[in-house]
């Protein structure tokens, strides 16, 4: 943490050397709506793990739900053209899968493994995996579209993560101590610690005068680097190796300072 908020104040002195009236001050708030997808990391018996791998995939799709979480940015833009500018600043996400649980009326044992017993109307736990992120994110933005007050735009970039905080799995429900503790995604889980993505979407902004700007921004982001990584035994000499990518749709609800430091100068 420390060294991405060092980053972060040397690249501010970096652009406020080279830049006076140039730069804008960003801050924003947004929901987002967060899910995941598996990948088999294949290896030398991959045939042997595409069987393993599908009852794997279908049984937490079965159980996982995308779900709302939130997300911040603080930070700077400096304005390289008339209608192209670069962003850079601090990002903080949760993001949260919802999960649902049948939990078994029985638990038996049978040739040596144990089965569960559901019964009809099993009951149901519910519990959030969360994944509490730092970054520093990195955004190229294009105006497409100026008319008066208003701008349309696109933008594109790239975030470099640093994990926080997660809870994956719901070890506080007593009643799903024997589930959870048997679980293979909570049992051979390896969340990673720093993580890459790349985002974009569109910016509608709005300038009621020369200083402030209100912005909107739809964003979508996908990881191109596993958040968590899974080495699953599957038999005596065999592992099978999975990597989950977390993704993300936001709405991005933003204000911008311009000219601060032109204003500081002239008072």
């Amino acid at each position: 943490m420390i060294k991405i908020l060092s980053s972060l104040i040397f690249l501010l002195i970096a652009f406020q050397s080279v830049a006076q009236s140039n730069i804008s001050y960003v801050f924003s708030l947004s929901p987002n709506y967060n899910y995941r997808s598996y990948k088999e990391v294949k290896n030398d018996n991959s045939n042997s793990d595409k069987a393993n791998f599908d009852t794997f995939k279908n049984y937490y799709d079965d159980r996982e739900d995308p779900q709302v979480g939130i997300s911040s940015f603080v930070g700077f833009s400096l304005d390289l053209k008339r209608k192209v500018k670069l962003t850079t600043g601090l990002t903080y996400k949760s993001l949260f899968e919802r999960v649902s649980v049948p939990i078994p009326e029985a638990i038996y044992q049978y040739n040596g493994s144990l089965g569960s017993f559901y019964g009809n109307n099993p009951e149901v736990k519910k519990f959030n995996n969360t994944y509490q992120y730092l970054g520093i994110q990195v955004m190229g933005a294009h105006n497409l579209v100026e008319r008066n007050k208003y701008v349309i735009g696109i933008e594109i970039g790239a975030e470099i993560d640093k994990l926080i905080n997660y809870k994956i799995g719901s070890h506080e429900i007593p009643s799903m101590n024997h589930y959870t503790n048997s679980d293979v995604k909570y049992q051979y889980s390896d969340p990673q610690q720093v993580t890459l993505n790349l985002c974009g979407g569109l910016m509608f902004e709005y300038k009621p005068n020369e200083k402030i700007s209100l912005y909107s921004s739809p964003q979508f982001t996908r990881y191109i680097t596993p958040n968590v990584t899974y080495d699953i035994p599957v038999g005596e000499d065999s592992n099978m190796k999975i990597n989950q990518f977390n993704y993300f749709a936001e709405i991005q609800f933003g204000i911008i300072f311009k000219n601060l430091r032109t204003k500081s100068q002239n008072s």
